[in-house]
């Protein structure tokens, strides 16, 4: 994310870089991330693209969310509704990959089909279906490799591509969000 202004340097009169500490979650420097891109962002009149797997850091600063997978949205919406059930279950694996500072947590995680998918040393994406069929944990042999995902629209615009009812997508836990 260091790069992620770079290439508004047209735009302005000198180059613009943030580094991973703007863009932190971390109030202490969420200050440079509010001094930097809001005022930019007004000026110009624009909105701002960030790339990222890390959905919390994203959220700091993020007015909507849209999770890719291989290419195609798999969820999007407001961020508040991104980071609150129901999750697509590519969402639900970026959300709990997130590492965190606490005893255990990589053995909680290893165990999981998402991180044992995550450490092969290819990844599968199907050409038919939905892309992530492979890797997931709530996969519909017959259905999710064969048939494109129908997109399941909720309250406030909050859109999810995946073939399961909105139900099974509940209460598929977030690992300790």
């Amino acid at each position: 994310m260091a790069r992620v202004i770079s290439g508004l340097t047209p735009a302005f009169e000198g180059e613009v870089r943030l580094d991973g500490k703007a863009l932190s979650p971390n109030v202490k420097h969420r200050d440079k991330k509010d001094k930097l891109l809001e005022p930019l962002q007004e000026r110009l009149d624009t909105a701002f693209v960030f790339i990222s797997h890390d959905l919390s850091t994203v959220a700091s600063f993020a007015n909507r969310i849209v999770v890719l997978y291989a290419g195609r949205v798999a969820e999007q919406g407001p961020t508040q509704r991104i980071l609150s059930p129901p999750h697509h279950p590519y969402t639900r694996l970026l959300l709990n990959s997130v590492p965190e500072m606490r005893t255990g947590w990589l053995e909680d995680h290893r165990s999981t089909r998402e991180a044992e998918q995550a450490m092969a040393d290819v990844v599968n994406i199907g050409l038919t279906g939905c892309p992530f069929h492979t890797r997931c944990p709530l996969m519909i042999p017959g259905t999710c490799d064969v048939e494109k995902p129908p997109v399941h629209r909720l309250e406030q615009d909050h859109r999810i591509a995946c073939h399961r009812d909105i139900g099974d997508l509940l209460e598929a836990p977030v690992l300790d969000a």
